[in-house]
């Protein structure tokens, strides 16, 4: 009991201390301004014709976003081959990111917030670019992950954006139907409580360290080093976070004797530690919610009653964000879940890791991935979606914690009878309200 009221204390203090950074930062109106700012490779994107970047006010320390638009190519392509640190010295107008003005749109100002970026300057032209050394530890890890983007690219679509996505973490044009599909069918938790690309690379380097001879102690301490800058060159995504703070601790088992569930709550500690938002998103909901209730479920009961009981532990936030599910979801990641662990995620880090060397391999999986998608949207477009409708916070805590209610005794139909009876409510007030409303 100690320990929860001193962590609550201390995660308070965190989440306090972020919302005085972002009332601190974050301009009042709009101004022009003549900054220096540092800029990392991996946070430039060139496309048509604009020049858009995240980077560091050297005076400030503040994160701002920036947009420019180029119209000379040759300069996009010398801001595309940007592949180090670099000082922009810019001119333009300053102004804090704007809220969503709708109702339920993307609200970007959360979006930027979330990742400590509090300002938006508009360029009045190119800046003046020069290189910077790499200072820190970081720095190198950011050009690390700006060469694995480029090395990715120049593999076939839909392998390349599996590779961007799952290793590094960066959003890919070509993934954009298969995630749209996943939403729809309501299996995106598979993405968000994955990580099982860092437990099978912590497996595969422990199999080679036994295979090279060397000493397990050897081989863990190595790992427990390198998981920390893996996190910075894979984008530090909440999903990640978790997985990567988990494995940490199943390395050092021997030393901090922690079972799974208290790997899961540090895990929780160190990521709200790391970003105070991490539970202001889809993927750290789902990515804690649902690895928590692996952590508590009944290891008794069937692969398939596990998948269902996951499917509709991840319903409220879902719904909550996407506002929509399929029939399909409830049943559909029984497959899924083997078909990620053992043949997708294995085949993408195979093929990223000998590409440069057997395309062949890769040409292969990006047939095997293309057919998956192909099977993905056939799915998707099957009859059994459901426009649920945007349930409100309270509605969706109460529908998450009465799931766990009916999933810790799965066995009484009293008990889901109360949790079916309670989404029929919930859909009836959403589309039967009260009160008036103009769409």
């Amino acid at each position: 009991l100690l320990a929860c009221c001193l962590s609550i204390v201390v995660a308070g203090g965190i989440c306090w201390s972020f919302q005085r950074q972002i009332s601190r930062k974050t301009v009042v109106d709009r101004h022009p301004v003549t900054q220096v700012v540092k800029v990392l490779p991996d946070d430039i994107k060139v496309q048509d014709g604009f020049v858009t970047a995240v980077g560091t006010d050297q005076q400030s320390k503040t994160r701002e976003s920036l947009a420019v638009s180029v119209r000379d190519p040759q300069l996009l392509d010398q801001f595309r081959c940007l592949d180090r640190p670099t000082e922009w010295q810019l001119t333009g107008m300053i102004q804090p990111v704007m809220p969503a003005t709708n109702e339920n749109e993307f609200d970007l100002c959360r979006y930027y917030q979330q990742r400590r970026v509090y300002n938006q300057v508009r360029l009045a032209q190119p800046p003046l670019v020069r290189n910077v050394t790499q200072r820190g530890l970081c720095d190198p890890c950011h050009c690390r992950r700006w060469r694995l983007s480029n090395y990715f690219n120049r593999m076939p679509e839909p392998l390349a954006g599996y590779c961007q996505q799952l290793i590094i973490g960066r959003n890919s044009a070509a993934n954009d139907q298969l995630m749209a599909d996943v939403k729809k069918l309501g299996v995106i938790h598979l993405f968000c409580i994955s990580g099982m690309h860092v437990v099978l690379l912590v497996t595969i380097l422990r199999w080679l360290g036994v295979y090279l001879w060397l000493d397990r102690e050897l081989v863990d301490g190595l790992l427990i080093l390198a998981l920390p800058f893996y996190l910075i060159v894979a984008g530090g995504a909440p999903s990640l976070i978790r997985a990567v703070i988990m494995a940490e601790a199943g390395l050092l088992q021997d030393i901090l004797k922690l079972d799974r569930l208290d790997s899961w709550a540090l895990s929780l500690l160190v990521g709200m530690a790391w970003e105070p938002a991490v539970l202001l998103s889809l993927g750290g909901q789902l990515s804690y919610l649902l690895s928590f209730l692996l952590q508590v479920m009944d290891r008794q009961i069937t692969a398939l009653r596990q998948c269902l009981f996951l499917s509709l532990a991840s319903l409220p936030a879902i719904l909550s964000y996407v506002f929509e599910f399929h029939w399909l979801s409830l049943v559909i990641s029984y497959p899924m879940i083997p078909l990620f662990s053992f043949v997708l995620f294995p085949l993408v880090l195979v093929s990223a890791g000998t590409y440069w060397l057997v395309p062949a391999v890769g040409e292969l999986v990006n047939r095997l991935l293309l057919f998956f998608q192909r099977l993905g949207g056939l799915v998707a477009q099957l009859p059994g979606d459901v426009v649920f409708g945007k349930p409100a916070f309270w509605m969706a805590t109460v529908l998450f914690l009465l799931t766990l209610w009916c999933i810790s005794s799965y066995r009484s139909a009293r008990r889901w009878l109360v949790l079916s009876l309670t989404y029929l409510s919930c859909f009836l007030v959403i589309h039967l309200p009260l009160t008036g409303e103009v769409n």
